[in-house]
């Protein structure tokens, strides 16, 4: 029984902590409190509705800028950063490094496809 009656003071310390049965009573709002505080929220879900198409707005810009670079670019362009880095990459190895590095490659030509490769 006093596991019970602790138990239960122990609840209602509880609801009275997030506003249970033993909150203060409800106070009605005056209609014109109550019109201020409409054409608050409406000012603001009108501020928050401009700032948010500007935010859509400038990214659709971005987007479009971005796309707009993608389809400008030509094969020529990718090819010439492939060879750039590909040049940068291997500038700085041995012959003897390509070699090592080129050896365990299996499949080489037409002709190899043709083999089979674990009778080398």
């Amino acid at each position: 029984a006093a596991a019970a009656a602790a138990a239960s003071s122990s609840s209602s310390s509880y609801q009275r902590v997030i506003g249970g049965s033993e909150s203060r009573p409800k106070q009605r709002i005056d209609p014109e409190e109550a019109e201020r505080r409409r054409q608050a929220m409406m000012a603001a879900a009108k501020s928050h509705h401009k700032d948010r198409d500007a935010r859509i707005r400038q990214r659709k810009e971005v987007t479009d800028r971005e796309e707009a670079e993608l389809k400008r670019r030509t094969k020529k362009d990718d090819e010439a950063f492939l060879a750039v880095n590909t040049l940068a990459h291997t500038s700085d190895m041995s012959v003897e490094e390509k070699i090592k590095r080129n050896i365990n490659r299996v499949q080489r030509t037409r002709a190899d496809l043709d083999k089979h490769f674990l009778k080398r």
